[in-house]
C-alpha cells in the first residue's frame, strides 16, 4: 500500500527513505488509519536493528514517514543466490530475534515477517515494514503508546486473513488470535530459507500451500545441507511446531539458542537478567541428552567422513551476459563434476561456450564454438559436443577445432554414451537420433505418434539406455520417457514434459511447479519411488522447448539456475542511440511489430507464471496487454496493413502454425493454414494484404521462407535452398523483400524482387541480419554482427547496393540466431527504435552450483 522514495533531508544533510500513502489511496479513511498505526508503532522501538522512523508528516492530505535509509540488500534477494554460510544464518537470525524482543516487549506483533522485510546491510540485519503489526495489550484499556486502547476500532476484523502465506502461522490461516509465538513461526520458515536457500514451505496454489503449512513438517535442514548443525536443524523445528504452545515462548529463547549455536559467550547465556529460571538447566539437560544419543549412535555404526558441501554462484564472464532461455541457456557439468560449460553473448554479440573448473574463478572463452549452444560432454570428460551453424559438432579440450559430426537445424540436446554413440535431437519437430561420436551415418532411435510432435534433451542412465522428453497432443504420450538403444519401446517415468537430468547411480533431478526436486530413480525398472526433496524454487523454464537448465554430475555434483527469462526490457532509443524511455515490466520478449501508423506495438511475450508464450499489444500510452489466449504458445506477431489483424505463430495444435486475430471483436483465433509437419513463424504481411511470408524449417535445406496467399490459403516456397534463409520482410510497396540468409557461410541481408526473378542485390558488407524498412521505402535498416544498428539509404527501387551501409547506434541486440524473430522495430518516419534486449540495469541470475 506505500510508495517508498530515496530522498534528502536538507536540514540535516542525510539521505532518507520516504514512505507514503499512493494518491489514489491516500482517501481511504481506513488505510490512512492503518499508515498512522504503522508510524505509532515504529515510533515506540527504538533499536539497532529495526528501521528508525525520523519524522512522519502529511502534505497535501498525503501523509508521509521519513524513515532511515538502508544500504544494502533485502534477504530475498540474497536467498536467490543460495543459501547463507551458516555463520551468517547465527549472526542474521540473532539481529533479527533481538528485533522481535524488543517488538515483542512492548505489545507488537509483526504479523509479516518474511525474507522481504529484512534488509541485510553492513552492520547487520534490520526489520522493517511493520503495516499489519498487531498491539497486544499488557494491561487493560492501555495501550504501548500511553494513549487509550479502542476496542471499538481493532487494526483488523477477526477472520481476516493478513500477511504473506508461505511465512504465515497455522492460526494466522485459521484466523484464530495471533501472539508472539506467530512471528517465532515465520521467523523459523526464514532460518529455513536462509539455511537451505529454500522455502519451508511450497506449493503450486495458495490452497495447497496453506494444507501444506498446516498438516505438513519440511525436511530437516541438514538434509538439504549437510554441513547445517543439527542443533539449528532442532531450533527451526520448535519454531515451525504447529501447536504454538509447543515453540519456543519469546524471540529471547530463540536468540539465547541460536548464540548457543554459534558459540556466544557463557557471560550473555548465563545472565540471570535476560534468563527465566528454568531455561538453562532445561537446554544444558537437553543438549546433553542429544549429545548421550548421538554418542550411543556412533559406537553403532562405522565412522564415516562427513560429506562437505559447497554452494557457489557462477556469473557471466565479465562484459557478457547469459543467453535468455529462449536463446539458449545451455549448462553442462563435466562427468566427474569438476568442470562446468555454458553458455555466455559476448559484448560484440556472439554466442560462446564457455568452460570454468569449479576450484577456479576465472572461465575461458572456446574459440572455436561460436554461436554455440546445448553442450553435453563425452563420458571421458576430454570433448564437448554442441549445436551451432544448423550442425552438431565437436571439440577436443582444451582448444581443439569445432568438427562437424551431423546435420541438425534447430538442436534441441543430446547425450554422448560410454559406447561412443550420440542420440541427439536435430530439430524441434520429429524423433531422436543415432549418430558415431566421430560422425557417419544418422539414423532414428525413437518413433513419434501421431500426435506426438517431439522427441528432446536425451540423457543417458547407461551404456544403453536414456530419458528423453516427449511433447504430445496426447496426455499419455506426453513426459519424461526411458528409451533403449536396441529397441523402439518406451515407458513413461514421469508426466512432465521438461528436460531432467540424472546423477548416477539413482537420483534423478526434475522440475515440478517450477521447484526443482531430486528422487531416487531406479534405473533397471525405470521408475521413481520416495519422497521428492526440494533443491530450489523459482525454476523458470521455456515450455515451448521444454528445457529446464539443470546439470548433474557422477559425484552428486549439480548446478542450476533460477529465473533464466527474466532480464529484457523493451525501450525506446532515437536515431543517435539516446534513451528515450521503456515500457511494461522486465521480462522476455521476441517479435517487436510497431503498427503501420505506428500508434500500437505488438510482442510476443514469455509469461513465466504459466512458462508460455503469449502475444501482446500496447498503446502509445505505453500499457501492455495480453491479446492471445490460446492453449499453447503464441508469438512473433505482424500487423496487416490497415492494422486491423495479426498474424503470429501458434503451438495450439501440437506444432507451431500461423493463425490470426482481428483486433476488435471477440473472435478467437483463427488458423491461417492447416498445422504442418514441420514449425513456422510469421514474418512479414504484404502491404497489399495478399500474401504473408513465413519461415519453415527443413532437415536437409535448414530455414526456407514461404510465401502464404491469404485469398486462396495455398503456399509456394519463396526462398529455398542448401543454405538458411530468414527474417524476410516485405518493402513498403510490396515489390521487394529483404531476407538475411547463409549462403556465403556468414549471415547477410539481400534484396531480391516478389514474386522472385533470380535477381538479387547484397545489401550488408560484413555481415548482417534483421532488416527492416522505413514506411517510405526509402531507407533499410539491419543489424551489424557488432550489434550496431546499420542504415542504408535506398534513393532509387533497385538501387540497393548504390550507397555503402552507415552506423546509427550500438544496441543490445545478440547476433547470430536466425532462429531469432525481429528483436526490434523502427517507427514509421524511422527517428525511433523499439528494441527487445537484456536490461545491463537488470542483473541475471547466476548459475547456482552444489558441490561435493
Amino acid at each position: 500500500m506505500g510508495e517508498v522514495y530515496k530522498a534528502r533531508d536538507t536540514r540535516l544533510e542525510r539521505t532518507v527513505a520516504l514512505k507514503m500513502l499512493p494518491a489514489n489511496l491516500a482517501a481511504d479513511a481506513d488505510l490512512r488509519k492503518r499508515f498512522e498505526r504503522e508510524a505509532r508503532a515504529i515510533s515506540a522501538l527504538s533499536h539497532p536493528n529495526i528501521c528508525t522512523l525520523y519524522d512522519v508528516g502529511s502534505e497535501d492530505g498525503r501523509e508521509f514517514l521519513v524513515m532511515e535509509y538502508l544500504e544494502g540488500e533485502t534477504l530475498a534477494e540474497r536467498v536467490v543466490h543460495g543459501p547463507l554460510e551458516i555463520e551468517d544464518v547465527i549472526r542474521y537470525g540473532t539481529d533479527i530475534a533481538d528485533a522481535l524482543e524488543k517488538a515483542h516487549r512492548v505489545g507488537i506483533i509483526h504479523r509479516d515477517l518474511k525474507p522481504g522485510n529484512i534488509v541485510l546491510t553492513h552492520t547487520g540485519a534490520k526489520l522493517l515494514d511493520f503495516g499489519l503489526a498487531k498491539w497486544m495489550p499488557e494491561t487493560e484499556g492501555e495501550s504501548f503508546l500511553g494513549r487509550p486502547h479502542d476496542k471499538t476500532m481493532p487494526l483488523t476484523t477477526r477472520g481476516t486473513l493478513l500477511g504473506t502465506i508461505p511465512y504465515m502461522s497455522p492460526e494466522q490461516l485459521e484466523a484464530k488470535e495471533v501472539d508472539a509465538r506467530t512471528d517465532i513461526f515465520a521467523f523459523g520458515a526464514i532460518l529455513y530459507e536462509m539455511a537451505t536457500g529454500v522455502r519451508a514451505f511450497n506449493a503450486s496454489s495458495n490452497a495447497s500451500l496453506i494444507a501444506s503449512i498446516l498438516r505438513e513438517d519440511p525436511p530437516p535442514p541438514s538434509r538439504l545441507r549437510d554441513i547445517t548443525p543439527r542443533a539449528l536443524d532442532q531450533i527451526i523445528r520448535t519454531c515451525l511446531n504447529k501447536n504454538p504452545d509447543e515453540r519456543f515462548q519469546s524471540a529471547h529463547d530463540v536468540k539465547l539458542a541460536l548464540q548457543m549455536v554459534g558459540g556466544a559467550g557463557p557471560a550473555d547465556f548465563f545472565d540471570p537478567g535476560k534468563q527465566k529460571p528454568w531455561l538453562v538447566p532445561t537446554i544444558i539437560g537437553a543438549l546433553l541428552f542429544v549429545a548421550m544419543i548421538i554418542g550411543a549412535l556412533t559406537l553403532l555404526r562405522r565412522p564415516q567422513a562427513p560429506v562437505r558441501v559447497y554452494r557457489f554462484a557462477v556469473s557471466p564472464p565479465a562484459g557478457s551476459a547469459f543467453p535468455s532461455l529462449g536463446e539458449g541457456g545451455g549448462i553442462a557439468l563435466s562427468p566427474d563434476g569438476r568442470q562446468l560449460v555454458f553458455e555466455a553473448t559476448t559484448p560484440e554479440g556472439r554466442t560462446f561456450l564457455w568452460l570454468r573448473a569449479l576450484d577456479s574463478e576465472m572461465a575461458e572463452m572456446l574459440e572455436t564454438t561460436g554461436g554455440g549452444e546445448y553442450p553435453f560432454w563425452s563420458p571421458d570428460g576430454r570433448s564437448i559436443a554442441f549445436f551451432a551453424d544448423g550442425k552438431l559438432k565437436r571439440i577436443t579440450l582444451p582448444d581443439g577445432p569445432a568438427q562437424t559430426i551431423a546435420d541438425a537445424p534447430t538442436g534441441r540436446g543430446g547425450a554422448w554414451s560410454r559406447k561412443g554413440v550420440i542420440v541427439f535431437s536435430p530439430a524441434s519437430g520429429g524423433p531422436l537420433y543415432r549418430v558415431p561420436a566421430g560422425g557417419g551415418q544418422t539414423e532414428p532411435v525413437t518413433a513419434v505418434g501421431r500426435d506426438t510432435y517431439s522427441h528432446r534433451w536425451p540423457v543417458f542412465i547407461d551404456d544403453e539406455r536414456f530419458l528423453f522428453v516427449a511433447q504430445s497432443q496426447r496426455p499419455s504420450e506426453r513426459g519424461v520417457f526411458a528409451a533403449s538403444l536396441g529397441s523402439r519401446e518406451t515407458k513413461r517415468v514421469l508426466p512432465m514434459s521438461l528436460a531432467v537430468a540424472f546423477a548416477p547411480p539413482h537420483h534423478l533431478y526434475y522440475v515440478r511447479d517450477h521447484v526443482l526436486v531430486r528422487q531416487r530413480f531406479d534405473a533397471g525398472a525405470g521408475t521413481v519411488s520416495g519422497d521428492a526433496v526440494t533443491i530450489a524454487d523459482r525454476i523458470v523454464f521455456y515450455a515451448d522447448r521444454a528445457y529446464v537448465p539443470i546439470t548433474a554430475a557422477e559425484n552428486g555434483t549439480i548446478a542450476y539456475r533460477r529465473d533464466g527469462a527474466a532480464n529484457m526490457r523493451l525501450v525506446w532509443h532515437a536515431r543517435d542511440g539516446r534513451r528515450l524511455g521503456a515500457f511494461g515490466e522486465v521480462g522476455e520478449f521476441e517479435g517487436v511489430s510497431i503498427s503501420p501508423d505506428g500508434s500500437r506495438v505488438a510482442f510476443g511475450y514469455f509469461d513465466a507464471n504459466e512458462s508460455l508464450n503469449h502475444v501482446a499489444i500496447a498503446t502509445k500510452n505505453g500499457v501492455p496487454r495480453r491479446f492471445t489466449f490460446a492453449r499453447g504458445n503464441q508469438y512473433s506477431p505482424i500487423w496487416s496493413p490497415d492494422g486491423s489483424r495479426l498474424a503470429f505463430s501458434n503451438d495450439q495444435a501440437g506444432v507451431d502454425t500461423l493463425a490470426m486475430k482481428p483486433l476488435a471483436g471477440t473472435s478467437n483465433e483463427q488458423p491461417l493454414i492447416p498445422p504442418p509437419q514441420t514449425s513456422t513463424y510469421a514474418l512479414s504481411w504484404s502491404p497489399q494484404g495478399d500474401h504473408i511470408l513465413y519461415r519453415v524449417q527443413d532437415a536437409k535445406t535448414g530455414f526456407d521462407v514461404y510465401a502464404l496467399s491469404v485469398k486462396t490459403r495455398a503456399s509456394t516456397p519463396y526462398l529455398r535452398g542448401p543454405s538458411d534463409e530468414s527474417q524476410a520482410q516485405f518493402s513498403p510497396d510490396g515489390n521487394w523483400v529483404a531476407y538475411t540468409s547463409t549462403e556465403s557461410g556468414r549471415p547477410e541481408v539481400y534484396v531480391q524482387p516478389f514474386p522472385a526473378t533470380g535477381a538479387k542485390w547484397q545489401v550488408s558488407v560484413a555481415g548482417g541480419e534483421q532488416p527492416r524498412w522505413r514506411r517510405d521505402g526509402k531507407e533499410l535498416f539491419f543489424l551489424a554482427p557488432d550489434r550496431k544498428l546499420m542504415s542504408v539509404p535506398v534513393a532509387v527501387p533497385g538501387a540497393f547496393d548504390a550507397d555503402a551501409p552507415r552506423e546509427l547506434f550500438a544496441t543490445n541486440i545478440p547476433f547470430g540466431d536466425l532462429n531469432v524473430s525481429q528483436a526490434y522495430d523502427a517507427s514509421p518516419d524511422g527517428e525511433r527504435f523499439l528494441i527487445a534486449a537484456a536490461d545491463p540495469a537488470t542483473p541475471q541470475s547466476p548459475i547456482s552450483v552444489v558441490a561435493r
